[in-house]
This record gives structure tokens, sequence and C-alpha cells, in this order.
């Protein structure tokens, strides 16, 4: 059946998911320019959410209030996902002694769960837990999933980032990346996201939350070579199969 969009409840979530991406109290004038909204809007919206107790103000400032965490708390991805997945994790990366992390999308954005470094591992240089699809190999794994009509939407509506001179940003190219990842199961990156650092990621859909969840893990690019990150795609591949089998024979938890 088709449905009438109500604009109000998209004006709100855009409102929230400003306000976690921040991660800091905001004013009205400053959600406003933020988000294009007319100050009114954002004034009746945000008060709204205050006397609703999912968000507090003090000092002119709104931030997030209790049922906003009771709500989470009562999805718990950590408890659904991370938890439940770490210790297939954890042994990935004490092999490989790469840094692994598990993401589940959100809209165009990721959600971080988990992460695994390794003693003398490197870490992320980006440490958001909330951060675009687009900024990683991870979200073109994520998309590959995803049927042509809603990648195509996604990426009419969502504009790629030049991160380094590598980066593939031409919308035809990256419809060739996913249909890659489709037909190979693997996501690869080399330096297209962060000069001497490679990637690979692999996704696959989490039906009780029906959306996708991500695991990818990187490294040095001179510490390994093409055949060497290929092989590390095919293992990190592996992992994902053996996750996506463990929760649809339930033997997960």
């Amino acid at each position: 059946m088709a449905f009438k969009q109500v604009n109000a409840v998209h004006r709100c979530f855009e409102v929230l998911d400003l306000l976690a991406r921040h991660n800091a109290p905001m004013g009205i004038s400053e959600i406003a320019a933020a988000t294009g909204l007319n100050k009114s809007t954002v004034y009746n919206l945000l008060h709204s959410l205050v006397e609703l107790t999912v968000l507090h103000k003090a000092d002119d400032k709104f931030f997030f209030g209790p049922k906003f965490f009771l709500l989470g708390q009562a999805i718990d991805y950590e408890s659904l996902l991370s938890r439940r997945m770490r210790p297939r994790l954890e042994a990935f990366s004490e092999q490989t002694r790469l840094t692994t992390s598990l993401g589940i999308r959100s809209g165009a954005k990721l959600i971080v769960l988990d992460r695994i470094v390794m003693p003398g591992g490197i870490d992320v240089v980006n440490k958001s837990r909330i951060r675009p699809l687009l900024d990683g190999v991870h979200g073109l794994a994520v998309l590959s999933l995803l049927p042509d009509d809603e990648v195509q939407a996604f990426l009419e509506r969502e504009e790629p980032i030049k991160f380094t001179r590598k980066t593939v940003t031409g919308k035809r190219r990256l419809l060739g990346r996913i249909q890659d990842i489709r037909d190979s199961g693997l996501a690869i990156e080399r330096e297209e996201y962060h000069p001497g650092i490679w990637a690979v990621a692999a996704a696959f859909w989490v039906s009780n939350l029906g959306t996708q969840a991500v695991v990818w893990a990187f490294g040095l690019e001179s510490r390994v070579d093409d055949s060497g990150v290929r092989a590390y795609a095919v293992a990190l591949r592996d992992l994902v199969a053996r996750i996506k089998s463990d929760f649809e024979v339930g033997r997960m938890g």
C-alpha cells in the first residue's frame, strides 16, 4: 500500500541525527543553520521532543534525554550483534594481526558497534561511532546487498567525497565496483580513503533487524602486496559466511 510521507517525522530525525553526529548540546540557531530548517520549525520540534523527554534543555542548548537512551537500550544492537560476534572477530584479528571492525547500516549512516585493535596494531583515523556510509569500502559492501533501484537512489542522494587521489567518486564507476563486489563477495580498496592504508570488507543481512551489517579489516599498505590483500579479503569473506550461518541456524548467543 502506498503511503504519504510525513515531512515532520523526517525533519525530526534530521535533527536527532545532527545531534548524534555533533555529540554535544546545540542551540536553535545552530541546528537551523546546519539543517536548513527555519528557526520556528526547529523551535517547535525541539520543545516537542523536550516535552517527550527525548531531549533535555539547559542554557538554551538541547541534548539527548533519558527516553532516547531507554529506546536505544530496548534495541541494544551491541547485545544482538557485537557481543555475540566478538569471539569470532577477536579470533580473526589474532590470526591476521589486523584491526577488525563491525558496523550496522542506519539509513545513509554506519553505526560502528565494535572494533578489535591488536597490540601494536594500527587504530583508525576516524573514531566516530556514527559515520557516513560512503567513507570506506565497508559502504560499498553494504550497498552491494541492496537492489539496483535502491543503490541508484542512494547514489543520487549522497555525493561521494574525494578522500585521496585514488578514491572512486564517479557514479558509473561506483556502480561497477558494487557489481564486482556482488559477483565476488569481496570488497577491496587500497589507499582510496586513507593514504598508506588498505582495507577489505564483507556485508550480510541481519534479517531480524531488517538491515545490513558489515565487517571490515585494514592494515598498512607497505606491508602487503595485491595477492596478500586478496588473501585477507577471502579470509574475511569466509569469516562473514560463518557468522551468517551462525545467525541462520541460531547457534550464536
